[in-house]
């Protein structure tokens, strides 16, 4: 057998095994394939085909494309905020709760219309206060300011005083007279507690001297000034230009209330002498028992001392009366000689009289000579009204006692009662 037989033979051999090794093969491909995919004219690659559609089928990972869908989820919940953020107009509730402010209004009737309503300007301030030549010093300093009251608030106020001596007067405004009288009523009590009793004055419509100042109302206005001693001469033209500038209507008993007891000789005056309620008024202190007093007679009218108050009273028969520093001390001349003998039966006073009586020639010229010596009130009751005071002196003069009643006005006028 030569070389190409048996190449020949061989070959066929191997033909022989690929035909009978194909039937077990395709049956096998054909149903791992799709079959709408490869035709059977495409078996002759059977085996590469199924490599060349397992990959088209990773190109089903599309599926992992969703993705971009997610993208799209955040961007619609993202814009929802700026809806949300627009109900902040919600936040508009927020000034209805300040509107509960309502609390403050509470507090304004007793703070705002004291310091709002001033009803008084700088310049008509100063021209009530005490001037440089009142005060007897070279000049004054003005300021305006608020002065703090521990029950009403800051009230408007005004003052004068001097930049080196302890000289000065202030003007306090309240919002009305009864907030006035209550802050009078308070500190008068708390310079009491404190140990220094203040001694009542006759100035405005109630006053009182307490350490070296003195304080006066005059309505709504509260008046401060602080001399060296209880003389309130030089005080006067400052209340006279307050009472004309700023006047304030004069208080009578309809317009009080009268919760203050007016004493036994006094209430007897009130019951039985006509119209004299409306014009004094109410009380507006408690009755005083004066432990020593003295009057004394003259030839045209009265002089009154009340001992603690520091002033001597002299009242004219032609109508009026007036208030003086009682400067007399121990030790002084009683009288002066130089005023010559009096006539008969009459003499000139004596001690804290005698000095009124000299230096001022109007007091000597309106009273005259005294008709006797001074004489002590066996009993004295003195009551400040809203518009006037009320003295009492009983003295024991033979055949029976005798009581007089001395009911000064503010308006400078006066009464005699006698029960």
């Amino acid at each position: 057998m030569n070389k190409s037989t048996l190449s020949a033979i061989v070959c066929v051999t191997l033909v022989a095994v690929i035909v009978a090794c194909r039937p077990a093969a395709t049956p096998m491909a054909i149903p791992t394939d799709t079959p709408t995919l490869v035709p059977p004219t495409a078996t002759p690659l059977p085996t590469a085909t199924p490599m060349l559609t397992a990959t088209p089928s990773p190109t089903l990972v599309p599926t992992s494309t969703p993705v971009p869908i997610v993208t799209l989820v955040p961007p619609t919940p993202s814009l929802t905020p700026v809806p949300t953020s627009t109900p902040l107009p919600t936040v508009t509730p927020v000034p209805p709760t300040p509107t509960p402010s309502p609390l403050p209004p509470t507090l304004t009737p007793t703070m705002v219309p004291t310091t709002s309503h001033v009803g008084l300007d700088a310049e008509t301030a100063l021209a009530i206060l005490p001037s440089a030549a009142e005060f007897g010093v070279d000049r004054l300093e003005f300021e305006e300011f608020m002065s703090h009251d521990r029950e009403f608030g800051d009230l408007p106020a005004f003052r004068v005083r001097h930049p080196y001596q302890s000289k000065s007067a202030s003007l306090v405004v309240f919002a009305n007279a009864d907030d006035a009288h209550l802050s009078m009523d308070r500190g008068f009590i708390i310079h009491k507690s404190q140990g220094y009793p203040p001694i009542w004055l006759d100035l405005g419509d109630e006053s009182f001297f307490v350490r070296y100042e003195v304080v006066v109302r005059v309505g709504r206005y509260i008046l401060r000034a602080m001399p060296i001693r209880p003389d309130c001469d030089w005080l006067r033209p400052s209340l006279q230009r307050l009472q004309t500038l700023v006047p304030s209507p004069r208080p009578t008993v309809s317009a009080f209330l009268c919760y203050l007891e007016v004493w036994d000789w006094f209430e007897r005056a009130l019951e039985r002498l006509p119209g004299l309620p409306e014009k004094i008024g109410c009380p507006i202190k408690e009755h005083h028992h004066v432990e020593t007093a003295v009057s004394q007679d003259f030839q045209g009218g009265y002089m009154i001392w009340l001992g603690g108050w520091e002033f001597i009273y002299v009242l004219y028969d032609e109508g009026g009366w007036e208030s003086y520093s009682d400067r007399w001390q121990e030790g002084m001349p009683e009288f002066d000689s130089s005023f010559g003998p009096p006539p008969e039966g009459l003499m000139q006073p004596k001690r804290g009289f005698g000095l009124v009586w000299q230096e001022h020639p109007e007091v000597r010229q309106g009273l005259g000579w005294a008709f006797n010596e001074e004489r002590a009130c066996d009993g004295a009751h003195l009551q400040a009204f809203g518009c006037g005071l009320m003295i009492e002196c009983t003295q024991f003069v033979m055949p029976r006692q005798k009581t007089r009643i001395f009911i000064l006005f503010d308006d400078g006028t006066y009464t005699i009662y006698m029960p």
